[in-house]
């Protein structure tokens, strides 16, 4: 592939996991949880804004691997967005919460994005391991299941 082909992918790879990853943040925080202060709230209410930043990330993590094509680095590439994005939020709203705990959310999001590239890259070595052992030799024959039966089509 072209170099600037794979410079654009990769930046196309950035920009679409931060994108779900503000949809589904964005869903979880503000339609889910009613956009509820974390700040002083309880434990439940705690675990499920961590469980919305954990599944966020992870999945904004997986789409950039499998939109650039090189797992751990396109998940990378997001963290610039998420890096920029927590800049912007820290120094610019309030809250009355301390600027510690709000780059913990940050920080729980940014190793999600990570741990997202880090299972496409697992997987996919995973299955290239599983399917690298067959062979003519060792494969299967086809099969036939007979004549179609009832509404079945192929």
């Amino acid at each position: 592939m072209a170099r600037w082909k794979q410079v654009l992918r990769e930046a196309l790879a950035a920009v679409v996991g931060y994108a779900v990853i503000v949809a589904l943040t964005t869903l979880g925080l503000e339609v889910w949880m009613e956009g509820v202060e974390l700040w002083g709230a309880g434990l439940a209410t705690q675990l499920q804004a961590t469980f919305v930043a954990v599944v966020s990330g992870l999945a904004g993590g997986a789409v950039a691997a499998l939109v650039g094509g090189r797992p751990l680095r396109d998940a990378a590439l997001v963290l610039i967005f998420l890096v920029l994005d927590t800049a912007y939020v820290v120094l610019v709203f309030e809250s009355p919460a301390p600027t510690w705990f709000r780059l913990m959310g940050s920080v729980t999001l940014m190793a999600a994005t990570l741990a997202g590239g880090l299972l496409v890259a697992v997987l996919r070595r995973r299955r290239k391991t599983l399917l690298a052992g067959v062979t003519e030799e060792n494969g299967h024959p086809e099969v036939d299941f007979g004549r179609r039966e009832g509404k079945e089509s192929w």
